[in-house]
């Protein structure tokens, strides 16, 4: 039988709501059913007092909701796992959303990750609403946590040295946000503010980036969203980092609801064993969302028709979702400075750069996709300046490619048959708009880690 939701719950006194609310944790009743009908109160309700008592007691019935199903694997348990008590009984955690004078920002997603994080099984975990002018980092003790889960834009949490922190020691990371000047961006997504603010920047560093918008169209919103998780040193030992956030708060409940699916669970499993990964503590993960829901006008709360998973990074990983389509070499003059697979510019070790170079060379002088092994083995002109890392014979240069290249995604993209080497996917070059650095393709930024080939 459906548990009715009290008719005080929209009641033209914001006392009564308020008390009404007050009173759902104390009825011995599973909300289950009507779960989404309380959050899509809770979303209208104008009255800010009753909205934080109205998230208060989703908080505290959540529990009774809370079932562990097939939906829980290791790869969920990895996501969040420096969340969870140790068996001594120590850990903190803590998950931070927005919050100002006007409302709760993120009330979805912070409801939803309440859900998914039980007090039950993860009772050092506290959820915290973050002031957005003049925030008490104090009063979360952020130097004490093992783990921390920010809902939302990054630079919205202002003040925060765990924000600092990781933006110096994590400048490898492929993705981020514009920077945050003055107050948010408006809700309403433009051609313009897609440009400036409302948009998923993928870092390439010689390329240049490329932006991931969000887009407003008859009554239709596509947003993208973020996915991280990273460790930093903060406060002399390691921190993980959990990241859910999206160009708008449609992406950022549509990350949410996604780590919490079956979905997540089996978009992992097929991207580590695609490119040969293990997850450990410090393992760096990284995933673009594609999000996509009706805008309702008068606003409601969102409801995701479509969440798609783009892109996925383990440590610095080739796209681990699909074999790459497009190889394309950025050239700086007659030189190769960089390549891009699909969009993605991914740092690999030196052999197999100085080797796709090569590769990439001879395919666009020969004009032809398959490469005789020879003339790779017997031109050194394909290969950067002074390399000594070619292959001297056509046998071993077989095995100089299959060991250095034809690993995990690459696999589909090249193959070796008989004296030839060909590729498997549309080579496209292109002009840099401006000079890179001396070195192009050899030289890489500080930190940052090299793709497994």
């Amino acid at each position: 039988m459906r548990s009715k939701i009290p008719d005080e719950l929209t009641s033209s006194d914001a006392l009564k709501r308020k008390e009404a609310w007050q009173s759902l944790a104390t009825r011995k009743l599973s909300w289950s059913d009507a779960w989404n009908d309380l959050c899509g109160i809770l979303r209208r309700e104008s009255d800010s007092q009753v909205r934080a008592q109205g998230l208060i007691s989703l908080l505290e019935i959540q529990p009774w909701l809370s079932e562990r199903s097939a939906t829980w694997s290791f790869n969920h348990g990895w996501l969040f796992l420096p969340f969870s008590v140790n068996a001594d009984g120590a850990g903190r955690s803590a998950v931070l959303c927005i919050c100002d004078q006007q409302h709760i920002r993120d009330v979805q997603s912070l409801v939803k990750l309440s859900r998914f994080l039980s007090q039950t099984n993860y009772p050092g975990t506290a959820f915290y609403h973050v002031p957005l002018i003049n925030p008490n980092w104090e009063r979360i003790g952020p130097h004490n946590l093992n783990a921390i889960c920010f809902l939302g834009r990054p630079g919205m949490f202002r003040d925060s040295q765990i924000v600092q922190h990781w933006e110096e020691q994590r400048r490898d990371r492929i993705f981020s946000f514009p920077a945050l000047t003055g107050a948010p961006g408006a809700t309403t997504v433009t051609e313009r503010s897609a440009e400036t603010f409302h948009n998923v920047r993928q870092q390439r560093p010689t390329a240049g980036p490329f932006l991931h918008k969000a887009n407003d169209s008859n009554y239709r919103r596509t947003d993208y969203a973020i996915v991280q998780r990273f460790q930093i040193n903060y406060a002399g030992k390691p921190l993980t980092v959990v990241l859910l956030a999206g160009a708008t708060s449609l992406g950022t409940f549509g990350a949410t609801e996604w780590v919490s699916s079956h979905s997540f669970n089996q978009v992992m499993a097929n991207a580590l064993e695609a490119v040969g990964k293990n997850l450990g503590d410090s393992t760096d993960c990284e995933v673009l969302l594609r999000v996509a829901a009706r805008k309702e006008n008068p606003p409601e709360p969102w409801t995701v028709e479509t969440c798609e998973p783009q892109k996925l990074f383990i440590d610095g990983s080739m796209n681990a979702l699909c074999a790459p389509r497009t190889i394309a070499p950025g050239m700086d003059g007659p030189n190769i400075a960089c390549i891009l697979f699909d969009e993605d510019e991914v740092r690999f070790g030196t052999r197999a750069q100085n080797a796709l170079v090569a590769i990439c060379n001879a395919a666009m002088r020969l004009g032809n996709n398959v490469i005789p092994i020879e003339k790779l083995v017997t031109d050194s002109s394909f290969w950067p300046g002074n390399n000594i890392t070619a292959p001297t014979d056509i046998e071993k240069a077989k095995e100089f490619f299959s060991s250095n290249l034809r690993k995990h995604r690459l696999r589909q993209a090249l193959s070796i048959e008989g004296g030839s080497l060909s590729l498997n996917c549309t080579l496209i070059p292109f002009q840099l708009k401006a000079p890179v650095p001396s070195g192009g393709l050899q030289r890489r930024s500080a930190g940052s880690r090299s793709a497994a080939t």
